[in-house]
C-alpha cells in the first residue's frame, strides 16, 4: 500500500470493505453513546470483541478520513472508541479518556495510545488529565 503524507490509496476490495465496516462501527458507537446511558454503554462496550486488523495505519486512515468527509462528523470518543474495538486483541493499546479544566469549563478527550505513542485524538498544547482507562 502507497502512503503520502498520511494519505493513502484503497487498492483492493478488502480495503473497500474494511473503510465500509469502520464507518458502520463509527455510526453505531456514536448512535449508541446518543440513546444509551454513558454506563450501560460502558457494560455493552465491555461485552464486545472486535475483528482484529493487523492494518492499524490503515484503520486511522479509515476513522480519521470517514470523519473528515461525513458533514455531521465523529468527535474523539466515538473515533477512540472504534480503533480500541478493532484492536480488542492487542492488550497494550489502551483508550484514553482524559479531563483538563479551560476558560469553556472541565472539557474531555479520548484517544487511543500504544507504547506511549498516540495512536489516534493526539493533542498538542492542551493537556488532559487521564481519568480513564480501557485496556
Amino acid at each position: 500500500m502507497h502512503m503520502n503524507k498520511g494519505t493513502q490509496n484503497i487498492k483492493t476490495i478488502h480495503q473497500v470493505f474494511t473503510l465500509l465496516y469502520v464507518f458502520l462501527v463509527l455510526c453505531v458507537f456514536k448512535l449508541l453513546l446518543v440513546t444509551l446511558s454513558f454506563s450501560l454503554f460502558r457494560k455493552l462496550y465491555a461485552k464486545l470483541r472486535g475483528s482484529h486488523v493487523e492494518n492499524v495505519p490503515y484503520l486511522i486512515f479509515c476513522i480519521n478520513g470517514i470523519s473528515n468527509y461525513i458533514p455531521f462528523g465523529f468527535t474523539c470518543l466515538p473515533k477512540a472508541l472504534t480503533l480500541k474495538y478493532f484492536m480488542s486483541k492487542d492488550t497494550e493499546a489502551k483508550l484514553v479518556v482524559g479531563v483538563k479544566l479551560s476558560n469553556q469549563g472541565l472539557e474531555a478527550h479520548a484517544w487511543v495510545e500504544k507504547a506511549g505513542k498516540f495512536l489516534i485524538g493526539e493533542f498538542t498544547e492542551e493537556q488532559f488529565k487521564p481519568i480513564w482507562e480501557w485496556q
